[in-house]
């Protein structure tokens, strides 16, 4: 499941259960880097798939093209 807003949230569900990973954040699929070296994202890192597909992210592209 995924959800779009400030940010992009989600879950995994893995035999039943909700995954939480090893570390804390362990599923925290906004912050998967989809491009190496993109966008700076909020969390610091650069690519983040956060940095392209939340609503802030669109707003500040659509801006950028308009």
């Amino acid at each position: 499941m995924f959800t779009l807003g400030g940010g992009v949230g989600g879950g995994i569900i893995l035999g039943g259960q909700v995954f939480e990973g090893g570390i804390m954040g362990g599923s925290e699929v906004g912050h998967q880097v989809v491009r190496v070296n993109g966008r700076r994202c909020t969390c610091g890192r650069k690519g983040c798939l956060e940095a392209y597909v939340s609503v802030p992210a669109l707003q500040r592209s659509a801006v950028m093209r308009a």
